[in-house]
């Protein structure tokens, strides 16, 4: 069990709240410090936001890509069925996207955006 702390949650909080009021395509900055949870607050975030609904409860979100630096993102992120690591080409990621993937994690050496 992954329990956040009060600063981790907060900034969860403060992401939903934002998403939900200014919908997708927007720019951000949460600026964290070494050993704060990053990746923690990350995962928590992704998973919480692609079950944001609008108030017909239609989902706002079809899929959270998180773009790291990193090959593997931690298990904590892993949730079977939910998840879809991003190891391979560009084209791995589309098709995560037209598969319905719920969270992508492409490393930011393979992640691109011409074929979307």
């Amino acid at each position: 069990m992954i329990v956040l702390t009060y600063q981790q949650l907060d900034a969860v909080h403060k992401l939903l709240t934002d998403a939900k009021t200014k919908g997708g395509g927007q720019n951000g900055l949460t600026q964290n410090s070494a050993g704060s949870g990053k990746s923690n607050t990350i995962a928590w975030a992704a998973h919480q936001i692609i079950n944001l609904h609008d108030d017909e409860d239609g989902p706002l979100f079809d899929t959270a890509i998180i773009v790291t630096d990193r090959l593997v993102f931690g298990g904590f992120a892993q949730t079977a069925g939910v998840v879809k690591n991003i190891d391979g080409t560009p084209r791995d990621q589309k098709q995560a996207i037209e598969g319905g993937a719920r969270i992508i994690i492409p490393t930011i050496q393979k992640f691109r955006t011409e074929h979307l």
